[in-house]
Parts: C-alpha cells; sequence; structure tokens
C-alpha cells in the first residue's frame, strides 16, 4: 500500500525460500476448512512483474514490484484450488527457463510447471492457473489501490483481546465453527479454561488476528468496521502502534483481537496501518 500503510504477513523471501507454518506462525486453527496439501502454492505470472502464493491454509501473500498486499482466501476458493492442483501435472523444480510458473512447496520439496505458450499446458494445469489468476487480479487490486471503492460497510464486533498470544510472527485466520474457535483460543491465544463468546456461526464468522511480537507497550486494534470494495473483496483495517525504541522495565508483548462479523465467502485483505508510538 502507499505511504505508511502496509498489508500482510511476513514479506516473501522468493521462490526458493517460502514462509512455512513450521517457522513459527502457529498451528492453522481450522483445519478441516483451510488447510491443503501444500505448505507454499506460487504463482510467478506470465506478467513477470508480479508474484502471488496461497500458504496451506489460504494465507495470501502477494506482490508487485514494490506494493504487496495480503489476506486470506475464501473456504470454497481454496477447496476449488486443492481440486484443480490435484489434476495439474506438477514435475521436478527447477525446470528451464519460460514465461510463467507454477510452484507447490510439499515438506521442503518444490514440484511444479512452466510455460511460454498455452498449447503447452493441460486442461487440469489450464483450470488451475485460471482460479490462480482471478486471486491475482483481487489482490493486485488490493496492492495498488484499484477497485478499493467502498460498496458496503461490515460492521465488526470485538470479541476478545490480549496482549500475549502464543503466535510469534503476523498472521490472521478466519474461523468459521465453535470447533476451531476453541482451537483458536487453545493453541493460539493459550486459554486453558476457555469459556466460548457466543457466535452464531450459522450467520456470523470470527476474524483472528495477531500482531506477533512486538517491543514492550505495543498495541493493536482491528477497525469497528470492514468494507466490501467494488473489486469484490472484503477489506479489514488494523492499526498496529509499535512502540519505538527499548521501553525500560518491560518485556516484549503479542497482541491479538477476535472480532466477530457477518459471515462472507468473499476474499479477506487486511490493511495494515503501522504507526509508531513513544515508550508508555
Amino acid at each position: 500500500m502507499h505511504g505508511n500503510r502496509h498489508t500482510g504477513f511476513a514479506a516473501l523471501l522468493g521462490v526458493a525460500c517460502v514462509l512455512l507454518w513450521g517457522c513459527g506462525a502457529g498451528t492453522p486453527s481450522t483445519p478441516e476448512e483451510f488447510f491443503a496439501p501444500w505448505d507454499s502454492l506460487q504463482y510467478l505470472s506470465s506478467s513477470g512483474s508480479d508474484t502471488l502464493t496461497i500458504l496451506g491454509d489460504g494465507a495470501i501473500e502477494y506482490r508487485t514490484g514494490g506494493e504487496s498486499a495480503a489476506g486470506l482466501v475464501a473456504a470454497s476458493t481454496l477447496g476449488d484450488l486443492r481440486t484443480a492442483a490435484s489434476k495439474a501435472a506438477f514435475g521436478p523444480w527447477p525446470q528451464g527457463e519460460a514465461d510463467a510458473a507454477v510452484i507447490l512447496i510439499s515438506g521442503n520439496e518444490p514440484r511444479g510447471f512452466s510455460w511460454t505458450a498455452e498449447d503447452q499446458l493441460s486442461e487440469g494445469q489450464r483450470r488451475l492457473i485460471a482460479l490462480l489468476d482471478g486471486i491475482r487480479i483481487q489482490a493486485r487490486s488490493e496492492a495498488l489501490g484499484e477497485g478499493n471503492e467502498r460498496v458496503e460497510w461490515v460492521p465488526t464486533s470485538r470479541l476478545m483481546r490480549g496482549s500475549h498470544s502464543r503466535v510469534a510472527m503476523r498472521d490472521a485466520r478466519i474461523i468459521r465453527n465453535a470447533d476451531a474457535l476453541l482451537l483458536a483460543m487453545r493453541e493460539l491465544v493459550g486459554e486453558d479454561r476457555v469459556v466460548l463468546p457466543e457466535v452464531d456461526f450459522d450467520s456470523e464468522m470470527v476474524l483472528a488476528v495477531f500482531a506477533g511480537e512486538q517491543p514492550a507497550g505495543s498495541e493493536m486494534e482491528v477497525g469497528a468496521n470492514a468494507s466490501r470494495t467494488v473489486a469484490g473483496y472484503l477489506q479489514v483495517p488494523v492499526r498496529l502502534l509499535p512502540a519505538g525504541g527499548d521501553c525500560p522495565g518491560g518485556q516484549a508483548v503479542r497482541p491479538y483481537e477476535f472480532v466477530r462479523l457477518r459471515k462472507t465467502s468473499l476474499e479477506v485483505f487486511f490493511l495494515w496501518d503501522i504507526v509508531p508510538i513513544e515508550c508508555p
């Protein structure tokens, strides 16, 4: 994004070194809905200037030039990607030079396919590329500020927040049922005695947002309103207030917040507004 507005989780580390859940982001909180048989699915489009990465639990990372966007793919879309990937022929990686490529990494083992012309692709590969292109176009719109015009406000309601999660890196999860909420509270927040907040999962869902490890005195808050945009995704504002310098007498914090909002099948992107503050 522009100015001091940053979107995303950890930055992409390149084709050969991608962010895996084992690197400290925590256990996925919705395994039955947000899980794919890969650590990373990476799409290097024929434009040559942008890279889309989808992690195994549906997290989106996108870069084009100096801009970036990140979010969460809808459960139905992730299911479609799983099916399409199972029918695409992945071979040993790296391969020869090409205009575009799709790379799947599982267990640190990369496999992929590349092409310079569409007639080199199988029908299964074309289907997977079409799905990835749809996500890439939305992510590009978010990164470049195109199509961000608001169509509708979507109010959020805070369920819980705190300063000491178990999630060391900036992260976010969509939670769509009570079992996943219980798992997130136990595994990601560390609540041993859990009293589940009231959520009607037939009509609502929960976003769990984690700031990762920050200096003592830092805070984070999810905006009171998300917005559905012209480009067809849900935009969620998150304000991170990292304390500057070494604050005396304090320990690092890991702020988190769970919010409830209307259930949607849209892809979700986060607007991280990072505003450094002085020590309290």
